[in-house]
């Protein structure tokens, strides 16, 4: 982690920031490519409780669609 003296400002006006992974089905990804998105998975899996404001799964979509 990053280390130094900063501190997390909350904003209430703004929306809260959603950041996906997006890939094509075809053609497949390359085994780099499929790596990468191994080892994001495993890291947010196991660091999105230390970090606050961060969210995963459904509750990470806070703006609901209409249909």
């Amino acid at each position: 982690w990053l280390t130094g003296e900063f501190k997390r400002i909350e904003v209430p006006e703004l929306p809260r920031r959603v950041v996906g992974w997006v890939q094509r089905t075809r053609p497949t990804p390359n085994k780099a490519t499929q790596a990468v998105g191994t080892v994001i998975r495993e890291v947010i899996e196991k660091t999105d409780n230390q970090q606050p404001g961060v969210y995963t799964g459904k509750g990470a979509f806070p703006l609901k669609r209409s249909s």
